[in-house]
């Protein structure tokens, strides 16, 4: 059972000090991205007929690169009848399940007060809509029973159990508008498509299921006021309460406005996100409704590792770019941005310093050391030094910045085979390295100023084939170490102790 002391909160305002705990070995990780509501219909449809790849075109990239992605799905597939006193037609032509394939979607929950608004025909379709695609529906069953039954995935060596419930308390039971009488012994396949409803011990049971199963366990809940910008109570508390049975990711949509993110536990995290707002939605007649948070979580069997949150703004059935929100506390990079680091990974100790190139041996070194950076399989020295100064094309191009010390001297990175041969040296750097970790195709950095030996800033490089591409630096200080975040037997650049 996992603690349920507060670590982290607020979205973009997080503090993420890792409590002090033994260091563990790497464990298999996926990266699960999650977001929140998407709507397919009204509005949207219109794009969806006349520009479909443009609706998800500037997310696509990110959604593919996830191990997993899941989406809410507020609009039945079917263009079967509404049942009568239905307000709200959310509906969306059944061949849009494969404009959510095609962005990167792996799985879709129906466990919303949606999903049964054309009857349990349009739940049928909905569901043979998604299987046609390729989507794996969460959510729906034979029974009330069946329908919070976790449903269990393998993914980078991880296995996910999701489990879903609707627990708005307006959800609409799907049903036939036009019954049978004599349904005979099959019934058919829309009486085999309940819509999973909270129940509390059918929610435990299905829990208690899926961690005697999985590595991970995700809850979706569809729950919470509308347009309420923080959890209800008795949101809340059902979200304390999946903590405490085992839930690793508490996958909140419903309120159609961002909730804070918490995340919870002592050596175990979980992570509590009770309302990632709206991806993707036609009507935005409320502040807050045109902005959803994109959450992508590092999970194994150890639990929540490392995760990032990101904002996403949608307009005209169009989804909009990721903005990532910098990391608070200690940070993995990986060679698409910076995560924060909630475990305390197992560093990879440093060997000693190698000998210095002796083509930058007359130079004043300020710190060396060595690893497969260029991922050849052969072991590279990297060197930060500082050497006198000779004009530079970048430096004439660039004349604000301050390129020189009072020394009279310019700051490089370079890299050198294991004969001391050059392999890469920057002409000069803005933002020299006073300290460094070589890991596998990327390093480590910490920077000073060229004037003055108090850190600045941290960063990670990652190679790139030719050089290095630079992820945004961190301000303030941190040490710079390896890491095997992610279980994939690479180590990854990891800054610790920032502030």
């Amino acid at each position: 059972m996992v603690a349920a002391a507060l670590v982290v909160a607020s979205i973009g305002g997080r503090v993420a000090d890792p409590p002090a705990t033994t260091t563990r070995p790497p464990a298999p990780a996926v990266r699960i991205l999650l977001v929140g509501d998407v709507m397919l219909g009204r509005g949207v449809a219109d794009v969806a007929s006349l520009d479909p790849s443009s609706i998800f075109a500037d997310v696509a990239p990110i959604f593919e690169r996830a191990d997993l992605t899941l989406a809410n799905l507020e609009s039945p597939l079917t263009a079967r009848d509404l049942l009568d006193g239905v307000a709200n037609d959310l509906r969306a032509d059944p061949v849009t399940a494969r404009l959510l394939a095609g962005a990167g979607f792996d799985v879709a929950t129906m466990a919303n007060n949606h999903a049964g608004d054309a009857g349990l025909e349009g739940v049928a379709d909905t569901v043979a809509a998604a299987d046609a695609a390729g989507l794996v529906i969460a959510g729906v069953g034979t029974d009330a029973r069946d329908a919070l039954a976790p449903i269990f995935l393998e993914a980078a060596g991880v296995t996910v159990a999701i489990v879903a419930a609707d627990a708005t308390g307006a959800s609409r039971q799907p049903r036939d508008p036009h019954p049978d009488p004599d349904p005979g012994p099959d019934p058919g396949a829309a009486a085999r498509h309940v819509v999973a409803a909270w129940d509390d011990d059918l929610v435990a049971g299905a829990i208690t299921s899926a961690r005697d199963a999985a590595d991970v366990v995700i809850m979706s809940l569809h729950a919470g006021a509308e347009y309420l910008d923080v959890p209800d109570r008795d949101t809340a508390l059902r979200a304390a309460r999946l903590v405490d049975l085992g839930v690793d990711v508490v996958w909140g949509h419903g309120a159609h406005v961002r909730h804070p993110i918490e995340v919870v536990g002592a050596h175990r995290f979980a992570v509590v996100a009770t309302s990632l707002g709206n991806l993707l939605f036609d009507r935005q007649l409320v502040p807050g409704t045109g902005t959803g948070t994109v959450l992508e979580v590092l999970a194994g069997a150890d639990g929540v590792v490392a995760m990032r949150t990101g904002t996403v703004r949608h307009a005209h059935g169009r989804v909009g770019p990721v903005t990532w929100d910098p990391p608070v506390g200690d940070a993995v990079a990986f060679d698409d941005g910076w995560f924060d680091l909630l475990a305390t990974p197992r560093v990879e100790p440093m060997p000693d310093p190698p000998p210095v190139p002796g083509i930058v041996a007359p130079h004043d070194v300020v710190a060396v050391a060595s690893g497969d950076v260029d991922v050849d399989g052969l072991t590279e020295t990297v060197v930060s030094f500082r050497r006198p100064a000779r004009p530079t094309a970048l430096q004439k191009a660039l004349p604000t910045i301050t390129w020189i010390d009072r020394a009279g001297r310019s700051a490089h990175l370079g890299v050198y085979t294991s004969s001391g041969a050059q392999r890469w040296v920057a002409g000069s750097v803005a933002r020299p390295v006073a300290a460094l970790a070589v890991c596998d195709g990327a390093v480590a950095l910490v920077h000073d100023s060229l004037d003055d030996q108090a850190i600045m800033a941290t960063g990670a490089w990652w190679w790139n084939g030719f050089g290095f591409d630079e992820l945004p630096d961190l301000p303030g200080a941190g040490t710079a170490e390896c890491a095997d975040v992610d279980g994939d037997g690479d180590t990854e650049p990891i800054v610790t102790g920032r502030s």
